[in-house]
């Protein structure tokens, strides 16, 4: 059986629907009460877990074999996964897949440094594993435009001339099922790199969007200070403001715009692509 760590989140429901879709066994752990009550009430197998608290894992292991561990970013990753980690080997777990982010091992940015330590202690666990580094999810990128785009017809950036190569969560929760329940393609191989199947520039997006919605939208470079200004407005917290400043940064100087054939290796398909995205979402960004 497959426990889902993270199942409240984006790639973590996906992978849930796509082992339902399979017909295969597994169990989801939520941390929020209210998501594992909602699946209770589907007649999910699923559970309560907080990675803080490591005792709640052990009725979460009990029969597991397999693991998908994801975990929402905080500064304390790397200690929360490490429970994570510690439990599967306790429970002879025999196989994890671990979601990590781009480029993790670079350490060049805040979301890399507290995924390395994580990658490290599930490779000197010994249990078997794969860990899917995926670029920037399509998701989040156009979450953090709908408002803006709704209101005045523009999203904002502090990294508008770096090409990133957007990922969707979807493909990224079939690679992980693929890794889960299929023989690898590529036996031997721990480490993936998931990226969309072309990198686009903030002005590549906006002429995507532009065509989805049938109306003018415009990426607008801003500082890094107004960029960071404008995270806090809109109520992130302060270490994750921090956190998406830094990875901006990092965007306008690193390899975002690197474009892999990892999904269409796990998956047998082409990724989805970022206009078909927009396409499927566009009532979103309409007022």
């Amino acid at each position: 059986m497959i426990l889902v760590l993270g199942a409240g989140g984006t790639v973590g429901g996906h992978l849930c629907r796509e082992l339902e879709a399979r017909d295969v066994e597994f169990r989801a752990a939520y941390y929020s009460l209210e998501k594992l009550e909602a699946a209770l009430e589907e007649d999910m197998d699923a559970v309560e877990v907080d990675l803080a608290r490591p005792q709640t894992l052990r009725a979460a292991m009990e029969d597991i074999d397999r693991l998908f561990l994801l975990t929402a970013a905080t500064p304390r990753l790397a200690e929360l996964e490490r429970n994570a980690i510690a439990a599967a080997a306790r429970a002879e777990v025999r196989q994890v897949v671990k979601i990590s982010v781009w480029e993790a091992d670079q350490q060049d940015y805040s979301f890399a440094r507290w995924h390395a330590p994580s990658e490290q202690a599930l490779a000197d666990s010994g249990i078997a594993h794969s860990i899917l580094r995926p670029n920037g999810f399509m998701q989040s990128a156009a979450q953090g435009m709908e408002a803006t785009v709704r209101d005045h017809g523009a999203f904002y950036t502090a990294s508008a001339q770096a090409p990133i190569a957007y990922v969707d969560a979807r493909d990224v929760a079939a690679c992980a099922a693929a890794l889960l329940v299929d023989d690898p393609p590529v036996p031997d191989r721990r480490i993936w790199e998931l990226s969309g199947g072309e990198a686009l520039t903030a002005a590549e997006v906006a002429q995507a969007l532009s065509r989805a919605v049938h109306k003018p939208v415009r990426a607008v470079e801003v500082t890094t200070e107004v960029y960071r200004n404008g995270l806090l407005a809109a109520g992130l917290p302060e270490w994750l403001t921090d956190a998406l400043v830094d990875m901006a940064g990092s965007q306008a100087e690193a390899g975002f715009g690197r474009v892999t054939e990892d999904i269409e290796t796990l998956t047998g398909r082409k990724p989805r692509s970022m206009a078909d995205y927009f396409e499927e979402t566009r009532e979103n960004f309409l007022a």
